[in-house]
């Protein structure tokens, strides 16, 4: 979530996370959540401290959700 006196700054607040090792894609989305970004780390606490040192410890974002996918099932041809 990003905070609303920062919502001026949410397009460049997701191209910033765009620019990061781990981010494999980032969606501006219309609702909640604001921002939506699908991240690969080698493990949980790697996946912690991103959160932390990325989202945490900015200014712009108000808040965070994180969802662990066990499985991606691609739909069959």
């Amino acid at each position: 979530m990003v905070r609303p006196d920062f919502r001026h700054e949410m397009l460049n607040s997701a191209r910033m996370l765009q620019s990061l090792p781990e981010v494999q894609d980032v969606f501006v989305l219309g609702g909640t959540p604001d921002i939506l970004i699908h991240v690969i780390c080698t493990s949980v606490e790697a996946l912690r401290d991103f959160v932390a040192r990325n989202l945490g410890a900015k200014t712009t974002f108000s808040a965070t959700q994180t969802n662990l996918v066990f499985e991606h099932l691609s739909p069959t041809a």
